[in-house]
């Protein structure tokens, strides 16, 4: 259960000049990328709502005849039922000989009842993750009117991947939301640096970026540096148009300190790129170094910022829309060619 923490008094802090600065930049690219691609009207009846799986699938432990409630699911959920049963918490086909006593001891276990039980108290409701990936998938849909918009579950997954899609299936694995100070994740061992992905107001853009991995996943038979970073900076631009109001720091992962960091030092980090011949490298553990998350970037070390490459690929993709008016955001998809794309893009940080 979740501690009551008293009330601090709130704080009112005068913002400094520079930082004024990068709201108001934040503002105007925004404006931007809104007028440029954001055209038509959007489809109103595009409303985002969470069917409650994690209660479904609970509600098994009460049933009175498991076989026909367990039919009952299968027939509402279909596929996803599949992948949460195969994929999920690997106990088998929902047909197959042993799956109630499997589910049974599922539901029964203390830990997940503990799990389950904080999970109904935390997220009782999601009408603020819904409105907000409403409005993101009525832009999802203006950019890609032939796309389909999936359908959206809950569940609880025991602390795997937060985000789970499939075909036409989006599903948010909650208690992976429950906060960076829960007790969950430092029983668990929990990175310090992964605890602020935990916040609940990194929901919704966990998932909209799951769904776009999915719907444009990376193709590359020649894995270079500079391929990885473009195609990652192509879906921090899209996202960045779709969610508008989701600042930076959020989008990429990171905290507003870091990605300030990585805005000061985006010069140094790229003359350190091109000077250390890693912008055309295939070397996976080079790749690796720019391109996964951590507490800092490895070859910079402490006090550094992850996730460099994600950011100048970013910043690239940014500079080769702006100077190229007439790039379309499918253009963008169909460029494979990150060396093209630097090119094309004059790129000067």
């Amino acid at each position: 259960m979740p501690r009551n923490k008293a009330r601090k008094q709130k704080k009112f802090n005068i913002l400094k000049p520079k930082y004024l600065t990068y709201l108001l930049f934040l503002l105007i690219i925004s404006s931007c990328h809104k007028e440029r691609f954001l055209q038509g009207e959007k489809d109103k009846n595009i409303r985002v709502h969470f069917q409650r799986f994690d209660q479904d699938f609970n509600s098994l432990s009460d049933a009175v005849n498991f076989n026909e409630k367990t039919t009952e699911l299968n027939a509402e959920y279909g596929r996803f039922y599949e992948i949460f049963n195969q994929g999920i918490i690997r106990l088998g086909a929902y047909n197959s000989a042993n799956y109630n006593d499997k589910a049974q001891h599922f539901l029964c276990d203390t830990i997940y009842k503990m799990v389950y039980d904080t999970v109904q108290l935390y997220f009782n409701d999601l009408s603020t993750e819904e409105l907000k990936l409403t409005e993101a998938f009525r832009n999802y849909k203006l950019l890609f009117p032939e796309r389909l918009i999936p359908a959206f579950y809950t569940h609880i997954s025991g602390f795997n991947e937060p985000i789970v899609v499939g075909d036409s299936i989006l599903s948010v694995s909650l208690e992976n939301y429950l906060g960076e100070d829960h007790q969950f994740y430092k029983n668990l061992g929990t990175h310090t640096y992964i605890l602020p992905k935990k916040n609940r107001e990194n929901l919704p853009t966990d998932a909209m970026r799951g769904w776009l991995m999915s719907e444009f996943p990376y193709e590359d038979v020649q894995s270079t540096l500079l391929n990885n970073m473009i195609h990652e900076g192509k879906y921090l631009f899209i996202q960045s148009i779709i969610m508008p109001d989701v600042p930076p720091h959020r989008l990429i992962g990171l905290s507003q300190n870091q990605y300030m960091w990585l805005e000061k030092n985006e010069l140094n980090l790229w003359k350190f790129t091109i000077e250390q011949q890693h912008l055309f490298s295939n070397h996976q553990l080079t790749i690796a170094k720019y391109m996964q998350d951590g507490p800092f970037f490895n070859f910079f070390g402490s006090g550094s910022s992850p996730l460099v490459g994600k950011y100048l690929g970013w910043q690239i993709v940014n500079a080769y829309m702006e100077n190229n008016k007439d790039a379309t955001i499918n253009s963008l998809l169909s460029m494979k060619d990150g060396q093209k794309v630097l090119q094309i893009s004059g790129y000067k940080p």
